[in-house]
């Protein structure tokens, strides 16, 4: 995994991955970082991908990042990487949110 600067986004391609469920669970997760007073907050978000050759809008990832931000975090930097799974091709993004 390479470190990406600050607040730059990368475009990939979301072919419909549902990841309500995930989404969820990680705005439960930064909700429950505000109530311990925590001023930082990690999260890896996974988005399918079928190949890295297309680009596009990653909506998986972008609804999660918002569902996050609307929280009152920031998404302060982030960092990219890409592997192979059974069911096709994976992009984890491990996000660093603040809050003031």
């Amino acid at each position: 995994m390479r470190p990406v600067s600050r607040a730059r986004r990368s475009e990939g391609t979301d072919h419909g991955s549902d990841q309500q469920g995930q989404g969820r669970h990680d705005e439960h997760e930064a909700q429950h970082a505000i109530e311990r007073g925590r001023k930082v907050f990690v999260a890896k978000f996974i988005e399918a991908n079928t190949t890295s050759l297309v680009t596009g809008p990653m909506t998986g990832l972008n609804d999660q990042i918002e569902a996050v931000e609307a929280l009152g975090w920031h998404l302060d930097q982030f960092a990219v990487g890409e592997g192979q799974a059974l069911t096709g091709e994976r992009v984890a993004v491990i996000c660093l949110f603040r809050r003031s």
